[in-house]
C-alpha cells in the first residue's frame, strides 16, 4: 500500500492478462504498472483503493488458551472474499487486497 500526498490510498494488485506488455509502457487501463511477469502473464499494478470492487467479510476473534497455569490470548483473523475485481479483471491477490481495504 502507498499513500499519495493528497491522502489517496493506493493498493498493489495482481491481475492476469493474455496481453504482452512492453517495458516502455507505464499504464494499463489507468493503473500504474509496477511489474509484468512474462512467464505467467501477471501484471502487478498500483491502483486507487476506491477503484476496487470487493465484497468480503473480515472477522477478528480473541481465543484464550490455558496450559500449565499460563493464559494466552490468540487473535483469529479470518477473511472471506466473495469477489474482488478491478475494472473487469479478477484480482489474484484478493485476500491481501481486502485486508488492506479493511485496514483503512
Amino acid at each position: 500500500m502507498r499513500r499519495l500526498a493528497n491522502d489517496e490510498i493506493n493498493i498493489i494488485i495482481y491481475i492476469p492478462t493474455s496481453m504482452v506488455i512492453s517495458d516502455d509502457v507505464d499504464d494499463f487501463h489507468g493503473g500504474h504498472i509496477d511489474d509484468f511477469d512474462y512467464d505467467t502473464g501477471e501484471l502487478r499494478l498500483i491502483v486507487k483503493k476506491d477503484e476496487i470492487d470487493a465484497v468480503f467479510t473480515h472477522e477478528v476473534e480473541v481465543s484464550k488458551t490455558e496450559a500449565w497455569g499460563i493464559t494466552q490470548n490468540d487473535l483469529l483473523d479470518t477473511i472471506d472474499v466473495q469477489h474482488c475485481r478491478w475494472q473487469e479483471f479478477d484480482v489474484l491477490n484478493k485476500e491481501d487486497v481486502c485486508y488492506e481495504i479493511s485496514a483503512h
